[in-house]
């Protein structure tokens, strides 16, 4: 674990590194200080909506296996990213469905389950804006090659899916029997039909096709606040500008890094906005701020739920250093 924060933290400052190579200082200074706060507001508004449609389809993908309040998911949804954006390594991904299995009193592998149909849920609407920015935006070779790579793990996601819901663990089960003992075998293939219940939403077209359009909804409103933000530095900019920021912010930040993705989110928004002419200095600037109000929001929205978690602080401690059971 200690290596791999390591490599995390290594990657974010050579990204750091990049972005902030040959930028005039005083340029940067000034831009900061020019850009209108009033646009500050909207931003947070739009951020805290980003946490409430997360949390309303989590909701609803988790509704097969219990019925919970919007408040429960929210306070869940909160404490969980904020984790992700404060933990080195992503460790925060492992606390979400912990915390989500005790709050909810649901398997904490049927609750894996529905985080594999968000997945995939996430992956189709970043594939249809890389869609709209690859036919109407500005975008390098590199961006369709994300794409495709992105559009094969979706399908490979799918396939497994396919395979759970067909009844099909014993044929995953089948490809490990030579590696594990009997025992674990059987345990390997109690957790998988655990695991598959979360997938529960899927068979449902009806309500497949409304989580696929509240996913779309979902990551249309990080795009209005980038947008948002294009006015505030005055930036005579389209609108399928803030998609093109927005696929290049979405693909760098799936690279490793520091916690708050730094480095990673400034350099590819960076790019993004270089297609467009933005000067150094002030695509810094912007990138700057835009990941400071997404970060500090998801933060204090997490700061500001963490006294609802039932869980004790040393537990939370503990599952995020990889201590997890499936109780």
């Amino acid at each position: 674990m200690k290596q791999k924060i390591i490599l995390n933290v290594c990657l974010s400052a050579c990204f750091i590194y990049l972005a902030f190579r040959q930028v005039n200082y005083q340029e940067l200074k000034v831009t900061l200080g020019a850009f209108e706060k009033v646009y500050l507001f909207p931003m947070i508004l739009v951020s805290g909506a980003i946490q409430l449609v997360r949390s309303y389809r989590w909701r609803e993908i988790l509704r097969p296996l219990k019925p919970l309040g919007l408040g429960t998911v929210y306070v869940v949804n909160s404490v969980g990213f904020a984790a992700i954006n404060l933990l080195p390594a992503r460790l925060g991904e492992i606390l979400r469905p912990y915390l989500m299995a005790k709050q909810g009193d649901i398997p904490l592998s049927s609750v894996l389950g529905t985080l594999i149909v968000e997945r995939i849920l996430d992956s189709v609407a970043l594939l249809f804006y890389i869609s709209i920015v690859v036919l109407f935006g500005k975008v390098p070779d590199w961006v369709n090659k994300a794409g495709y790579l992105l559009l094969g793990l979706t399908l490979i996601l799918l396939l497994l899916v396919a395979l759970l819901l067909g009844r099909k663990e014993r044929v995953l089960v089948s490809l490990l029997h030579r590696r594990i003992s009997a025992s674990s075998e059987a345990k390997l293939i109690s957790f998988l039909v655990s695991f598959k219940e979360g997938f529960k939403a899927l068979p449902d077209t009806e309500k497949l096709l409304r989580l696929v359009l509240i996913s779309l909804l979902l990551w249309s409103l990080p795009i209005f606040s980038i947008y948002l933000l294009f006015l505030a530095f005055h930036f005579q900019l389209p609108f399928v500008a803030a998609w093109t920021v927005f696929i290049f912010i979405s693909l760098g930040i799936m690279i490793p890094s520091a916690p708050g993705f730094v480095g990673n989110f400034q350099f590819f928004c960076m790019a993004g906005l270089s297609l467009y002419g933005i000067p150094k200095p002030d695509a810094l600037a912007y990138s700057i701020i835009l990941n400071f109000v997404q970060f500090s929001t998801i933060v204090l929205q997490g700061l500001l739920m963490f006294s609802f978690i039932k869980v004790p602080l040393g537990i939370l401690l503990r599952t995020s250093s990889g201590e997890v059971s499936n109780r």
